[in-house]
């Protein structure tokens, strides 16, 4: 299953990332594995099981702004398009910790 991760702080986007993983908790520690975490807050989306369009996804690295379409903060959007997002959301101090955490259990 793949992942995408949206990454954003107070001071606007800062990149995103597309992983496959198990799960959102693997995701997360695979993104933080390949050294990909900016920081920020993250916004976590799954690809639905069987989606198609995930051939030539860009896999694995840090997407930039310029490749992204309308790149926006969730927190910057209203609470109804924010409560239209089906995904996980990650504070940017828990997304802090998990890369402490990673960090510490790869060595």
């Amino acid at each position: 299953m793949y992942f995408y991760f949206s990454f954003a702080s107070e001071k606007g986007f800062l990149g995103a990332v597309v992983v496959e993983a198990e799960d959102t908790e693997s995701a997360i520690a695979e993104v933080n594995r390949r050294g990909l975490n900016p920081g920020g807050e993250a916004l976590i989306l799954p690809f639905p099981e069987g989606s198609e369009g995930t051939e030539g996804l860009p896999v694995n690295r840090l997407i930039s702004r310029e490749e992204i379409v309308d790149a926006r903060r969730v927190g910057d959007l209203s609470e109804e398009e924010q409560s239209e997002i089906e995904g996980t959301r990650v504070c940017e101090e828990c997304n802090e910790e998990a890369r402490r955490k990673d960090a510490r259990e790869r060595f």
